[in-house]
C-alpha cells in the first residue's frame, strides 16, 4: 500500500500573485507535513469580481513560484469545472481524482476569520486540515498563534499602484513584474 501524500492548496484570484502568496507557498513546503503545494487560481469568483483573463492569471502563478521546483505548481481544476469556483466543489473533484492525498489549506488569517462567507464552510472543514499563517492587521486564530506574520500585501493594492503608475518593487516578485510590463497589464 503506498503511503499518500500530503498537498496543500493555496486558493485565490491571483490578480496579480505578489510576494505574499510566494512567502505563503515556501512556508507551506518548509513544513514537514507538506509535500507540495499547488496554487488554485479562481476561474470565475464566488463573489463576482473582474478577473484578468484565466491563463494570464496560471502563467503569473507560475512564474512567481517557478523558483521553488517541482514541488509548487499551478492546478488548473477550477477550469476544468468551469463555472463559479467554490472551494467545496474543488476539494470534491481532487479528492475523487486523487483518493490517496491528504489535503491541506493553506490561508492567512484574515481570510481564515472571514471563512463563514465561503460556501460550506463546515464541510470544508472536514475535508482539509488548515495551515493558517499570519497577516499583518488581522488576528491570527489561537491554534496558529506561532505562525509567522506575512506582511499585509493584497493583489487589488499592486493593481491600483500600477494604474495610477506608482512604484511596485517589493510587491510582487520580478517574474511577475515583467509579465505584466509584457502584457501591459492594470493600466
Amino acid at each position: 500500500m503506498s503511503q499518500s501524500r500530503a498537498v496543500a492548496l493555496l486558493g485565490g484570484s491571483f490578480d496579480p500573485p505578489h510576494i505574499g502568496h510566494v512567502l505563503m507557498a515556501s512556508w507551506a513546503l518548509c513544513l514537514e507535513e507538506v509535500d507540495e503545494i499547488w496554487l488554485l487560481p479562481t476561474f470565475i469568483h464566488p463573489f463576482g469580481k473582474e478577473l484578468t483573463d484565466f491563463e494570464v492569471r496560471c502563467e503569473m502563478c507560475e512564474a512567481a513560484v517557478a523558483h521553488l521546483g517541482p514541488s509548487a505548481r499551478v492546478e488548473r481544476i477550477e477550469e476544468q469545472l468551469g463555472g463559479i469556483s467554490y472551494t467545496v466543489r474543488t476539494l470534491e473533484a481532487l479528492s475523487q481524482r486523487e483518493p490517496d492525498v491528504r489535503w491541506r489549506w493553506v490561508g492567512g488569517a484574515d481570510t481564515w476569520n472571514q471563512r463563514h462567507t465561503w460556501r460550506e464552510w463546515e464541510r470544508i472543514e472536514t475535508m482539509v486540515e488548515p495551515l493558517i499563517i499570519g497577516r499583518e492587521g488581522a488576528p491570527s486564530p489561537a491554534p496558529f498563534a506561532a505562525a509567522p506574520v506575512l506582511p499585509n500585501i493584497s493583489s487589488s493594492e499592486v493593481r491600483s499602484r500600477i494604474a495610477a503608475g506608482d512604484e511596485i518593487a517589493g510587491l510582487i516578485p520580478m517574474e511577475v513584474h515583467q509579465l505584466i510590463r509584457q502584457r501591459d497589464l492594470y493600466r
